[in-house]
């Protein structure tokens, strides 16, 4: 089972062995900037009602037992501000807001 805060650590792991292959700050700063651009587009989470009937409350938990191993991966948000922060950390300016 994976969980949001390994996958993140595992881009923030990614980075660190690129510093070695690119001792530069300004070309690991590009590559972390591919990492950043071939992220894809962050969706809108969507809030839904919890479940009033128990025919609601089986589909949720259907849709629970379908969704959950999703749950355990980093958003594309997340992703992606952890990576603006480790380029911020190269290049020593705080990180912008996504485009």
């Amino acid at each position: 089972k994976h969980h949001v805060d390994q996958e993140l650590q595992s881009d923030s792991c990614a980075a660190r062995v690129l510093s070695r292959v690119f001792p530069e700050q300004k070309q690991l700063a590009a590559s972390v900037a591919a990492f950043l651009k071939d992220l894809p587009n962050a969706t809108a989470e969507t809030i839904t009602p919890p479940p009033q009937t128990y025919v609601e409350k089986l589909a949720a938990t259907a849709t629970g037992i379908v969704n959950d191993p999703i749950s355990r991966h980093p958003t594309t948000q997340q992703r992606y501000d952890n990576l603006r922060q480790i380029q911020s950390d190269i290049i020593g300016k705080p990180p912008a807001k996504r485009p």
